[in-house]
């Protein structure tokens, strides 16, 4: 204790060397004791450099775009994207295509990718709007307010709260608590409102025929059920109208044999192509030394393969590393491939007796979309946690198996434990990005901490770049190594599915990007900033005085973070350098056989929504709380998101892969989660009224904070039963299109346009048969949601157009039976060359019940791998590629 005391008395000598902030009566300096500001200089230091980075990737861009089509156009034409999800090709001009980009509809956008996609792009356009009406209300009002504050502030300093003098300038609080009202009034209600189109939109994609008439539509996922509910004929007895059921079954011994399979199978292709190759090079070797006819073939000779690949070439691997036996690897894995083909034949007909291990779970397929959707809203067992959670809509392809075996107990013990772990988590994150705040700030610790003296001899410029870019570079590196984790998280706490998983890492990520990016970083600035008047304060009251003081020059940092953002990451979105040049330096190294080519080549970059969602949702929470503190950070939020919204939405139309779809309900989380920054505020403006003695400000926040709980309150009550369930009514209206029986004889039930038609004309309820409604102004559709944010608008978002989904018998039988049930023998891919080693090759694996081909690909004169993605307009695909419909 003695020596931190002393400590503690030290810095506090070098305090009052410095001078204080503390005593606004005596100083006649203010903002000189902690150094002198360098907003502005860090402000242009981003800006500078943010720009130079922005204009070369824009212009890298705009010059490969138009050669690299694989890179920035992909779903125009990659094979594994069907042809009605393709986009038309945007021009190949420089600037044409920017028009077309801009100019492309909602419609076409749910059309071309996903509900989820168009939200995403939706809650962008809101937060532009959020924070450019927040331009418009605050900047007029706040700005000469703080800027004849009195307080002394420079830079851009003095355009914060900050600079309002408590002491003289009381009343001058007023004017920031009601702007704070009208416009954390229109937040609110920008919120209701996208909270309606929300709903109305995804109702409308629930009924559409595009949604409706798939499997998983009818579908429904039961968990934790009673082992004496586990059978399918006590399941009929609980629901109505059961078309399928599947029970699900401990599969883990085939699930392992088949994953060991289809790598053995890829092994044994690599090998079977480096043969080829290898024989293909050394023949090209003797023709080039003895002339052509070296290269004859020898039909006295035996193997043409054994002619020109020594014993010693070909191919061969330690069965154990190190130490293993050395074994020829077709040799080898031809004959264990055939048995592993017969062993999962028999595992796959016992998987299918009665007397397998049963899981305490099942999918259930309905007769109708209806159906399912009343088992889904109902209460299906009288005990708690039991036969619950239920879920809609998976489709197979997201299922993660591995937890549908959980018990409710092990569910809710696994949720505990890994909601400890994240708490943990957030605490040990704290200290690295806490260290990251205060580098933004490190000028203003100069003058306490006399081994930093050497910080004030840095030119201004570099200092900026180290105050100004360095943290923000720092923080969004730190960020990059968390999406792992959480995903990780969400499997062990028993997420069943991919979208699931991604709705449990938005809220943890969310909570990260809050206290980790935004709560710690700000706090940690503001006392870095005021650390010489802290340690010379015993009076808690002066010291929270002290920071309310320097809180608001916190957002300098995020006016550079949102530089960063805005400039920086949105043009490396559209420019992808780092996938560019990964993907072609890996394609020659690695990409020896045609799979491996075709994987490249079809195997789009995807976006994972619990990460992506909370980042802008971080920035527009940021927005928001220092809207009524510091407003000049709205002006570069809504010039960043812009930037976002674009790059985003050329990515998602046409490079991105949309496989995991949560239906838009990651849309709905953001809404929700977008109320924190208003709270944020609130709290913040009462802390600093209460610190300045200003009741009348205090009392109108206070206020305005239980008016928005209680908002939220009434906003949970009133869209959470809507959020996830298709309402009676509209399943009623729209005649509940696809039945099991109907799809089940090669086609799917329609619902008519006749009947559309004159249930519209009965009812004048159909977007079909609506005559337009006239066309009035954009301010009037915003505050009328009821009649411009309702279902029958949302419908002419949603195309309309039947869309029908031939799914074959063993497609609807399989259709939620574990992969590895009907997990089939792979097909080797080789590729041909002249001297007809691969068809020897191919006879081989015939001769061990293996099929192989070596169609649409070869070795090439270098003795490469080549392959045609597309012949005669038709894509290639793998031999054993299935095309499956969507579920």
């Amino acid at each position: 204790m003695g020596y931190t005391h002393d400590v503690f008395h030290a810095l506090q000598k070098r305090a009052k060397d410095c001078g204080s902030l503390t005593n606004q009566n005596k100083d006649q300096n203010i903002g000189s004791a902690t150094g002198q500001s360098n907003s502005l200089s860090g402000f242009l230091s981003s800006l500078v450099v943010n720009g130079i980075i922005f204009a070369v990737m824009l212009l890298l861009f705009l010059i490969l775009r138009k050669s690299q089509r694989r890179q920035y156009a992909p779903r125009t034409y990659v094979g594994t994207i069907k042809k009605e999800k393709r986009p038309d090709p945007l021009p190949d001009g420089i600037f044409s295509w920017l028009g077309p980009l801009v100019r492309v509809n909602e419609s076409y956008v749910i059309e071309k990718t996903s509900l989820d996609a168009y939200f995403f792009l939706r809650y962008l356009k809101v937060a532009i709007v959020m924070t450019f009406v927040g331009c418009l209300i605050t900047w007029p009002v706040l700005f000469p307010l703080n800027i004849t504050g009195g307080a002394g502030q420079t830079q851009l300093d003095v355009l914060a709260m900050g600079n309002v003098r408590k002491t003289d300038h009381k009343n001058w609080y007023w004017g920031h608590v009601l702007i704070a009202y009208v416009y954390f009034g229109f937040i609110m209600f920008t919120i209701y409102r996208e909270l309606m189109h929300f709903i109305a939109v995804r109702q409308a994609y629930l009924c559409s025929s595009m949604y409706a008439n798939r499997i998983s539509a009818r579908t429904l996922l039961i968990t934790s059920i009673p082992e004496e509910y586990l059978s399918v004929p006590h399941l009929l007895k609980l629901f109505d109208n059961v078309a399928r059921i599947w029970i699900n079954t401990d599969v883990k011994e085939l699930e392992e044999m088949v994953a060991e399979r289809d790598k053995l199978a890829l092994k044994l292709e690599a090998a079977e192509v480096k043969y080829i190759r290898t024989a293909d090079k050394n023949r090209r070797r003797a023709i080039k030394r003895e002339g052509e006819g070296a290269g004859a073939g020898d039909p006295e000779g035996g193997s043409v393969g054994a002619r020109w690949v020594p014993a010693k070439q070909r191919p061969s691997h330690k069965l154990k590393f190190l130490i293993g036996k050395k074994v020829d690897t077709i040799d080898w894995g031809r004959a264990e491939l055939k048995s592993m083909n017969n062993k999962i034949q028999d595992l796959q007909a016992r998987q299918r007796t009665d007397k397998v291990k049963q899981l305490n779970s099942a999918f259930i397929e309905f007769t109708t979309q209806q159906a399912a959707q009343i088992a889904f809203q109902c209460v299906a067992s009288n005990l708690p946690l039991h036969m619950a959670p239920r879920y809609i809509g998976i489709t197979p392809n997201e299922i993660v198996w591995s937890n549908l075996r959980l018990k409710w107990w092990e569910r809710l013990g696994k949720i505990t434990i890994i909601t400890a772990f994240l708490v943990l988590l957030v605490v040990f994150w704290s200290l690295p990005v806490a260290v990251v705040g205060t580098i933004s700030n490190i000028n203003y610790l100069t003058c306490q901490l006399p081994w930093l003296s050497f910080i004030d001899k840095i030119p201004k410029v570099i200092l900026g770049i180290i105050t100004g870019l360095l943290p923000s570079v720092m923080l969004a590196v730190l960020m990059a190594l968390l999406p792992i984790i959480l995903r990780l998280c969400a499997r062990v706490a028993g997420a069943p599915s991919l979208s699931a998983v991604e709705l449990h890492v938005q809220n943890s990520y969310f909570a990260f990007q809050v206290i980790q990016v935004f709560l710690i970083t700000t706090l940690s600035s503001a006392i870095a900033s005021s650390v010489q008047d802290i340690v010379g304060l015993t009076n808690p009251t002066a010291i929270t005085s002290l920071l309310a003081t320097n809180i608001p020059k916190a957002s300098n940092f995020y006016i550079s973070y949102m530089l960063l953002q805005g400039l920086s990451v949105s043009a490396g979105a559209l420019l992808q350098i780092a996938g560019l040049i990964v993907s072609k330096i890996l394609s020659a190294i690695l990409d020896s056989t045609p799979r491996k080519k075709w994987n490249r080549w079809t195997k789009l970059s995807g976006l994972g929504w619990g990460t992506v969602f909370p980042v802008y949702t971080n920035i527009v929470v940021i927005a928001l709380t220092y809207a009524p503190i510091a407003p000049l950070i709205l002006g570069f939020a809504t010039i960043g998101i812009s930037l976002f919204y674009l790059a985003y939405k050329h990515n998602l139309l046409f490079v991105y892969d949309n496989s995991i779809d949560t239906k838009g309900m990651v849309y709905a989380r953001a809404l929700y989660q977008t109320l924190t920054g208003v709270y944020l505020a609130e709290v913040c403006m009462i802390g600093l009224f209460a610190l300045a003695t200003t009741p009348g400000p205090l009392v109108l926040a206070i206020l305005l904070l239980v008016f928005t709980i209680l908002f939220q309150f009434a906003l949970s009550n009133a869209f959470g039963p809507l959020l996830e369930p298709l309402p009676r009514n509209l399943q009623i209206s729209e005649n509940s299109p696809a039945t099991a029986e109907a799809a089940a004889n090669g086609h799917e039930a329609e619902r008519p346009a006749e009947a559309i038609e004159e249930d519209g004309e009965k009812a004048g309820a159909t977007a079909l048969t609506m005559e337009a409604p006239p066309k009035v102004s954009m301010i009037k559709k915003f505050f009328q949601p009821h009649i411009y944010a309702n279902y029958l608008s949302a419908k002419a978002l949603v195309p309309q157009e039947e869309f029908e989904y031939t799914y074959s018998h063993e497609d609807r039988e399989n259709a939620y039976a574990h992969p590895a049930m009907a997990a089939l023998e792979p097909v080797l891919w080789l590729a041909k060359d002249e001297a007809g080693v691969s068809k020897e090759e191919i006879d081989g694996c015939k001769a061990f019940e293996i099929i192989a081909s070596d169609e649409f690909a070869w070795v090439d004169e270098k003795s490469k791998v080549q392959w045609e993605p597309t012949v005669d307009e038709e894509e290639v695909n793998p031999p054993d590629y299935v095309e499956k419909l969507p579920m």
